[in-house]
């Protein structure tokens, strides 16, 4: 079968049955590829009678081999990281952020690293993603698929990060000392107190995430309680810290759940005052956020929060508090 007519039958089965071709492409040698696709173009001449999808998946079970990226010898990577602090797909693979893989093998998260790390995993086969994380400052942002038979390696020019370490008295802190540029009205905004509550949820997550992810024990204080290295490693686990713990929600539902646990004693307790307090909290905080720039971005829809912008939801949220108790 030539080449052009292997392109139009996977077009309409991708268009038609919304099937992955990238991935049937590299699941299948080239004589099993080709013949998928006389299949795929006897059953579109009979009316498509057979699901296209299940004659697929029936087709890659027979037939197909495991792809498995380029070898290639550099440094080594330590999957188990990934794997103990990422959720696994239903198909096995694992999606990760590029930085984070620069920053467990404590090379500098920079513009250069990021795009020769790219260019390298795309040179070997990889598939990547454009992402747009909630818990990222940088403006590139790409994710990897690996499954845990891949061997993973990093190229040695990579820059290695040199900064000499310091330490966090608490983790927490983390949140207030590598938050993204905040302006709102042309201002610059400064993250204030987000409460103890949420505090404790992050320094809760990223002592689960530090357990899993097996890295060494040095990055832990011997003697005080809560504290740890900024060692690059740890940066990582702190963005997915902030990832687990400020999910993307609903924003009227988080702006309940913040008043919630507000210092507002009484919100929660009559349902109908509730209610009309809410709407005027919300209305205020979408006003603030519609004026609001992160990473010299406005945010544009804000729907949907998560990450930096639940957070800087929660310290407008304590704002607009501290302005109706002057008020009073």
């Amino acid at each position: 079968m030539k080449k052009a007519s292997q392109i139009e039958i996977l077009h309409w089965a991708k268009v038609n049955h919304n099937v992955d071709t990238k991935y049937i492409h590299k699941s299948l040698s080239d004589k099993d590829f080709n013949g998928l696709c006389l299949l795929l173009q006897k059953n579109r001449h009979i009316g498509s009678v057979v699901d296209t999808k299940k004659m697929i998946s029936e087709y890659l079970v027979e037939h197909g081999v495991q792809y498995i990226p380029k070898s290639f010898n550099g440094v080594d990577v330590d999957l188990n990281f990934f794997f103990n602090t990422h959720p696994v797909r239903d198909d096995g693979f694992i999606e990760v952020d590029l930085h984070h893989i620069l920053l467990h093998s404590w090379c500098k998260p920079s513009r250069a690293n990021y795009r020769t790390l790219k260019k390298h995993l795309k040179e070997l086969g990889y598939e990547l993603k454009t992402i747009d994380p909630s818990y990222s400052n940088r403006t590139e942002n790409s994710a990897v698929l690996l499954k845990a038979n891949y061997p993973l390696s990093l190229p040695k020019t990579l820059v290695l990060n040199k900064k000499p370490v310091k330490w966090y008295t608490e983790i927490h802190r983390w949140i207030y000392l590598d938050s993204p540029k905040i302006e709102i009205k042309g201002e610059d905004y400064v993250l204030k107190d987000i409460g103890e509550r949420w505090e404790a949820y992050f320094t809760r997550r990223f002592i689960d995430l530090f357990v899993m992810s097996e890295i060494a024990y040095l990055h832990k204080h011997p003697q005080v309680r809560g504290a740890y290295e900024n060692a690059p490693p740890v940066l990582a686990l702190c963005e997915l810290s902030l990832r687990d713990v400020f999910k993307p929600t609903n924003l009227k539902d988080w702006v309940d759940a913040s008043l919630r646990t507000s210092s507002l004693e009484t919100y929660g307790r009559d349902t109908g005052s509730d209610s009309v307090f809410l709407d005027s909290v919300y209305d205020e905080v979408c006003g603030k956020l519609s004026k609001t720039v992160v990473k010299g971005i406005p945010i544009k829809n804000f729907d949907v929060v998560g990450g930096w912008v639940s957070i800087i939801v929660i310290t407008y949220l304590n704002d607009i508090l501290m302005e109706y108790r002057s008020l009073l």
